[in-house]
């Protein structure tokens, strides 16, 4: 018996011991080690990093912590966070999309991240811009003769298109029979990449009437993308838009339909055109909503982004709305004096999955300053052909159908 007592004894007396070697509550986790992800990349200015940035919390030891409060900021070069979460995972994980500024340089442009309760060094995520340059080509084919004003125009459209729409896409084969591309369209068998436009300068209904018509004619099966597209203009009516100084912008608003803006909203799956024909139709690309948010029309008190709904066919459903947007390139109006081509056009094109850069997007804000009071005084009505195009797929062999 005194045996036994003496071991229960040492056994208690040895369970006291380890209790007080460290065996009790475990410390409060804290955030004790960031670790970065996607530093130091490359990308062309104004386009989306290939790679999401993101951060790795840990506590002191060495385990995830999930929802940690962090904050990520763009601190150099004005580039814009497309998504960027508030919080980690359960993996200890936080990440943001990032599309760099417009400055051309090594790391010059920078997000910070803020992690709440981490006492170490604040983590910088840098980038660095490259030049643009585009691997989509705009192929323009005239069937008229243009004067040297005219050609230019159309080659300086075709070249601002060219440094907003920067990825190459797939070639493709058209089989064309003669007038499937506007009336005066030649037959076509030829691989395509990345677009061609035929452009028309004729006759249509005299001065002051339409303006001209513009439409996609093949697209591919894959993305529903332009293959090739047509453009005609009332000769009457390009000397006033020469003298008025707008040529230009109504050639570029032109290509821009031709590529798809207004014009293969409803091809897209799903469609990015809602509520189309009703009094309240809108594009609901979360690119194009999103920098519509960013450029001041977060206080637009209906559902973004407006589209237009007057104007009849050519006009109402294919272009933003002009008693919000006014004088942005993509309403139904020309300014005489300013058509930006804002972000938000930008941004609607990324939502067709065109890959795009915003670096040589028009400053512009949804504002009463961009609005034309009277826009019949203020500007042109871009009276457009209804659309009167069979727009045709190519079929997944590349041939037209």
């Amino acid at each position: 018996m005194r045996w036994t007592y003496l071991m229960v004894a040492a056994l208690t007396i040895t369970t006291a011991a380890c209790s007080s070697d460290g065996y009790g509550p475990a410390p409060t986790p804290v955030p004790t080690s960031v670790t970065q992800s996607g530093n130091d990349q490359t990308a062309m200015i104004g386009t989306l990093l290939p790679t999401a940035i993101g951060v790795t919390v840990l506590d002191q030891r060495g385990s995830p912590m999930a929802g940690v409060a962090v904050d990520f900021a763009v601190s150099a070069d004005g580039g814009v966070l497309t998504s960027a979460a508030d919080s980690t995972n359960a993996q200890g994980r936080a990440t943001a999309t990032w599309v760099i500024g417009n400055t051309l340089g090594s790391t010059d442009n920078a997000v910070t991240v803020t992690v709440a309760g981490y006492a170490g060094a604040t983590p910088v995520f840098r980038a660095s811009g490259t030049p643009i340059v585009s691997a989509y080509n705009i192929e323009l084919r005239p069937l008229s003769p243009m004067t040297p004003a005219q050609a230019a125009a159309f080659a300086s459209a075709a070249a601002r298109w060219s440094g907003i729409i920067v990825g190459d896409l797939p070639s493709d084969r058209v089989v064309a029979a003669p007038g499937d591309c506007f009336d005066n369209s030649p037959a076509q068998d030829e691989v395509i990449d990345d677009v061609v436009i035929f452009a028309t300068v004729d006759s249509l209904d005299g001065p002051g009437g339409i303006l001209g018509g513009a439409s996609p004619c093949w697209i591919r099966d894959v993305g529903s993308l332009t293959l090739v597209g047509g453009m005609v203009f009332d000769s009457a009516d390009l000397g006033m838009l020469e003298s008025l100084g707008i040529l230009e912008a109504v050639i570029l608003h032109e290509m821009g339909h031709v590529l798809g803006i207004g014009t293969l909203w409803d091809y897209m799956t799903p469609s990015l055109l809602v509520n189309g024909g009703t009094a309240d139709p809108y594009f609901n690309g979360v690119n194009g909503v999103f920098r519509f948010g960013l450029a001041g029309g977060g206080s637009y008190p209906g559902t973004p982004v407006p589209v237009e709904n007057q104007g009849g066919p050519g006009t109402a459903d294919g272009h933003w709305r002009e008693t919000i947007m006014g004088r942005e390139l993509m309403t139904g109006y020309v300014s005489l004096t300013a058509n930006p081509l804002s972000t938000i056009t930008v941004g609607s094109l990324a939502d067709m999955r065109y890959t795009v850069s915003y670096a040589n997007a028009d400053p512009y804000v949804v504002s009463p300053v961009n609005l034309r009071m009277v826009p019949e005084i203020e500007g042109i009505w871009i009276r457009e052909l209804a659309p009167s195009v069979t727009v045709r797929r190519v079929s997944e062999g590349g041939i037209g159908r």
